[in-house]
């Protein structure tokens, strides 16, 4: 059988490019069709990956200015020599026009935001005033063409139930769950890493993109409120404005290595998750440490944190919210091994067996 694998952009490495790299490993010898790919991307996470890119790659600017060519460069790619296309996306992949012979099963990360719930935010946030006339129509038309294109794919597999309700209510389709893989090895803090950044016993810790969709503003106010230490993994345009509003006893250490990332989640108190995530593969990965998730109870969250078990969930995305979640978390006594228990329903096999079991059934349908 010749499968091929499909992914919006290879400009980062995110969740969405976790579950890629899973599907990559299981799936070694399949071609990887992107819009975009960074060089340090590929050459760190997909060294030994066939990666093809559309005529968006040569674009002399960045993929949000390049959205009204997206919808022709995803038509742009020819998948005829493949029995099987398996597409990974939160944007345009589901469009890829497919033979008839062709099984096509796209995994849905999120319909996209900025298309849709977050589209007025997203309008003032990233285009000028001045432009703003020009891009509403151009928004609209990809609107149509996306809401079009989810139509194309065999099978469509949400990530988690909240994004199946969302499939439902923007594209009409009644999608699958199947949740995406997490990495269940356990990464104990070493001693070097907790001298090398100075870490106090007891911290929080925030691991997120910097970005106003995340919300990391509500953590920031809140621990420097409650004067606690926090340490802040990520980077993104927020990082000036948030480190001159933090606190003394909030760190900011930019963007670390996997394996650094899971020793900080392992030593941590809590995990701060004050954004809401179709899934949230960050929370999981601090609970398969067998760290508690204190999170905005939206989304995949729910799905995810189980409240006084796993994790805190609360209400109000504000920093007097937050701040009185981390003082229940603080008197709360957490069962670590029981945290750790909780999300094996995540492990990667689990992942891969269903994607071979919604390969075979959307084939013998067809």
């Amino acid at each position: 059988m010749r499968i091929a694998l499909a992914h919006d952009y290879l400009t980062r490495f995110g969740g969405a490019e976790r579950v890629l790299k899973t599907l990559h490993t299981a799936y070694p010898d399949a071609p990887i069709f992107s819009l975009i790919a960074r060089d340090h991307v590929v050459s760190e996470h997909f060294p030994n990956a066939d990666v093809r890119t559309s005529f968006a790659q040569r674009a002399p600017f960045s993929h949000r200015m390049a959205l009204p060519m997206l919808p022709f460069a995803v038509e742009s790619f020819d998948t005829s020599g493949y029995d099987v296309v398996l597409s990974g996306t939160s944007a345009f992949m589901k469009g890829l026009v497919t033979r008839s012979s062709t099984t096509h099963i796209s995994y849905i990360h999120t319909p996209p935001r900025y298309l849709w719930e977050d589209r007025l935010k997203y309008t003032r946030e990233h285009i000028p005033k001045l432009f703003r006339w020009a891009a509403a129509p151009v928004m609209h038309a990809v609107r149509l063409w996306d809401q079009q294109a989810a139509h194309r794919p065999d099978r469509m597999l949400a990530n988690s139930r909240y994004t199946k309700d969302r499939i439902r209510r923007y594209y009409d389709i009644d999608a699958d769950v199947l949740y995406p893989p997490v990495d269940m090895e356990v990464y104990p803090m070493d001693d070097h890493l907790r001298r090398q950044h100075d870490l106090p016993e007891e911290y929080f810790l925030l691991v997120s993109r910097l970005a106003w969709w995340k919300h990391p503003e509500t953590a920031i106010d809140a621990f420097s409120a409650l004067k606690l230490p926090l340490v802040v993994v990520g980077s993104g345009p927020m990082r000036r404005s948030l480190e001159r509003a933090a606190g003394e006893t909030i760190r900011f250490l930019g963007t670390l290595p996997d394996a650094e990332v899971r020793q900080l989640m392992h030593g941590a108190s809590a995990l701060l998750h004050p954004s809401v995530e179709d899934f949230g593969i960050t929370a999981v990965e601090a609970m398969a440490q067998g760290t508690p998730v204190i999170a905005y109870a939206r989304g995949g969250a729910l799905e995810t944190v189980n409240h006084g078990q796993s994790g805190i969930l609360y209400e109000d995305n504000d920093p007097l919210s937050l701040a009185n979640a981390v003082r229940l978390a603080r008197e709360q006594s957490w069962n670590r091994d029981g945290i750790q228990k909780s999300v094996h329903a995540y492990a990667p096999e689990q992942f891969l067996s269903g994607m071979a079991d919604a390969i075979r059934a959307t084939t013998a349908e067809r």
